[in-house]
């Protein structure tokens, strides 16, 4: 008798595959990246409002 808490020819089951452990990476970071996303989009929309104001003010000076 084993004093072993396994039994003979049983094996642990191998992980995931790399492409499975990428896709929980994205689930798990799926907000940070839309807010990172958003946030790159309301510095855009600000950044050409003022520039389209700056070429405004030039051209009625």
């Amino acid at each position: 008798m084993h004093d072993s808490p396994n039994t003979p020819g049983v094996y642990a089951k191998p992980g995931p595959g790399p492409v499975r452990r990428l896709i929980h990476w994205m689930k798990q970071r799926r907000r940070a990246a839309l807010a990172l996303a958003l946030q790159g989009a309301c510095y855009s929309a600000g950044t050409t409002a003022v520039g389209i104001l700056g070429v405004w003010v030039q051209h009625r000076l």
